[in-house]
């Protein structure tokens, strides 16, 4: 069998085919940032919402604020828990932001902000909804950052 005839083809609503993508790894697509610290800048009804790892954990749900926004995040951002101390269940889960102005990246979750050509809803849906590339990801992010050596 030819390697031509495995390749997976999509075709639009007229059955036209799409023109052929090209294949781009993570970090060629996105741009990576690391949150920072703000436990001395909590407060019970600040503006800022402090986006850390329970609160992607919770989809939201379970909330701390600022009065500062110390690392901004936009719409369109995904969030992702890069380490979830002591327990690690919420390690790789990502949130997509969807307003601007209202959220700020805490210490240990980073933010990818997809490029102009890239669908991020689309990028957040392959995250999530894979769990080996959440973990490949989270692989990935550890050598940007440097944690891990070979």
């Amino acid at each position: 069998m030819s390697r031509r005839s495995q390749r997976i083809r999509f075709h639009s609503a007229q059955t036209t085919p799409f023109p052929d993508w090209e294949a781009k790894t993570l970090g060629n697509v996105v741009a990576f940032k690391n949150g920072k610290a703000h436990e001395n800048c909590i407060s019970e009804s600040g503006e800022f919402v402090v986006v850390n790892s329970k609160f992607i954990s919770t989809e939201g749900n379970v909330k701390k604020y600022s009065d500062y926004e110390l690392e901004p995040l936009k719409k369109h951002d995904i969030v992702m828990v890069m380490s979830d101390v002591p327990k690690g269940k919420a390690l790789a889960k990502c949130f997509y932001i969807e307003s601007d102005g209202k959220y700020t990246l805490n210490q240990r979750i980073c933010s990818l902000t997809a490029q102009k050509k890239i669908n991020s809803q689309y990028l957040y849906y392959a995250i999530t909804e894979t769990n080996i590339f959440s973990a490949l990801i989270v692989e990935y992010l550890k050598l940007i950052l440097g944690k891990r050596k070979f």
